[in-house]
Formats: C-alpha cells, sequence, structure tokens
C-alpha cells in the first residue's frame, strides 16, 4: 500500500495508475506460483514472475522518492521510519513462519539461529538461484528473498541522493553547499559501512572482541561529530574532514 505522505503528494490519476500497476503485478507473481498447476492453458503468462518483481522494486524507488527526497536532512527520522515501514510485519512474518514449521513437526529440525539473525539483518536469498548467498530465508520461507533486497536499497537512498545533489551543486559552482552535502556523503557512508561491520562481526560468529569493540567505538564517534557538525546547523568546522576545501 502506498504511503498516505506519497498519496498527497502526487496526483490523483497517477496513484491510480501506479495501483493498477500494482495488482497487476502482483497478480503476475501469484500466476507464477499457481498457474504451473491451476492454469497450465495460460502458457506464458505463468512466467512473468521476476519481471513483476522488478515492477515491485521500481514502484518502491518511485514512492520513496516522492515520499521521502525533501525529508532526508532528517536521518534519524527517516531511518526509523523505514524500520516501522519493514520490520513490525517482518517479525510477524517471522513468527508464522515458526508456526507453521512447528505445527509441520520441521521447526526442530530446520530451525537455526545463523539463519535468523542472517535474516533480520536483510542477509537472507536464495541459494539455489544464485550463486554466493550468506543465509536462506527463514526457515524455507522463500519470499522473504526480496525483503534483503528493498532494506538494502532503503540503506542505500538517501546516499544516492546526497550524490545526484552534488552533481546539480557542481552545475551551480555553490562551493559551500558542496562541502555540506559532501560532509553528508562522508557521515552518511562510513556509519552505514561500520553498522554493516558491526553486523558481520555478529552475524559471522566472529570471536574476536577487539576488533567487535573497535567498530563500536568507531560508530560511536562517527554519531558525535555528526551530531556536533548537524547540530551547529550544518556549518562546517575542525569536526567536518572536509572543512579545508
Amino acid at each position: 500500500m502506498m504511503p498516505a505522505e506519497a498519496r498527497r503528494r502526487l496526483p490523483p490519476e497517477l496513484i491510480i495508475a501506479l495501483d493498477v500497476v500494482r495488482v497487476v503485478a502482483a497478480l503476475l507473481v501469484v500466476m507464477q506460483h499457481v498457474g504451473p498447476y491451476h492454469f497450465a492453458f495460460l502458457g506464458p503468462l505463468n512466467r512473468l514472475g521476476q519481471e513483476a518483481v522488478m515492477i515491485f522494486f521500481l514502484l518502491s524507488g518511485f514512492v520513496i522518492y516522492a515520499n521521502e527526497h525533501n525529508r532526508l536532512h532528517d536521518l534519524k527520522g527517516y531511518y526509523l521510519r523505514r524500520m516501522r515501514r519493514i520490520y513490525p510485519t517482518f517479525l510477524i512474518a517471522l513468527f508464522v513462519t515458526a508456526l507453521i514449521a512447528y505445527a509441520n513437526g520441521t521447526l526442530a529440525r530446520d530451525f537455526s539461529w545463523w539463519e535468523l539473525w542472517g535474516n533480520l539483518a536483510a542477509l537472507q536469498d536464495i541459494s539455489a538461484l544464485k550463486p554466493g548467498v550468506i543465509v536462506s530465508p527463514f526457515l524455507g520461507n522463500d519470499p522473504l528473498w526480496s525483503l534483503s533486497h528493498e532494506i538494502f536499497f532503503y540503506a542505500v537512498f538517501p546516499v544516492v541522493i546526497f550524490l545526484a545533489t552534488v552533481k546539480i551543486i557542481l552545475q551551480l559552482g555553490d562551493r559551500n553547499r558542496l562541502r555540506h552535502e559532501l560532509w553528508n556523503i562522508y557521515f552518511c557512508t562510513q556509519s552505514l559501512a561500520t553498522c554493516c561491520g558491526i553486523l558481520s562481526d555478529m552475524v559471522g560468529r566472529r570471536r574476536n572482541r577487539a576488533c567487535l569493540f573497535e567498530r563500536r567505538s568507531k560508530l560511536a564517534r562517527l554519531l558525535a561529530r555528526g551530531r556536533v557538525y548537524f547540530g551547529n546547523g550544518c556549518t562546517f568546522s575542525d569536526h567536518s574532514p572536509l572543512g579545508r576545501i
């Protein structure tokens, strides 16, 4: 369902068109899974599920831009909104998956903490279709594979917007604004990379506590510097590594 904020910003006719596309894509995904068994006479229409999933990803990108591109000055609010949108339903799906496995008598046999934490960290994908998969969807609930892609997109979206903004600023020649946007990019990418390192240490079962402590300390320093910088009204100071550009 399209967020209310995006609906307020888009023309009504465009919203209707997007909803129609969403319904058609959903039906194509359903046909991919049940069509060959019950509607074989439809032929090629039963083999368009992958294309329909790509349509969902494109729609997600369009809607998130309409909903968030003017609110990215508040990164904490942005990531909290994304987490509220994904994780409550995701946790319910994991719980229902475990209940079904329990009812089928396969929970004790198939349950894996590695798989559970890997799914919570958005590392899951279908190993039968792609090489190098870190962890499979929880207890064989294969549709969960798409959430890892969606969460990664949510994570990098601010960086993509900042890079696009920098390109525009370079064209306009606004040097001070360029410094501000470059600091935003540095702050976002370094924080994201450090968080990924922490997750890797935890999910990967690494026992090097010194390495994990170092990553957490680095993240704390980054967040502290970000608070000083943004708290100063986005003015450059010695806290910014780009202050002397």
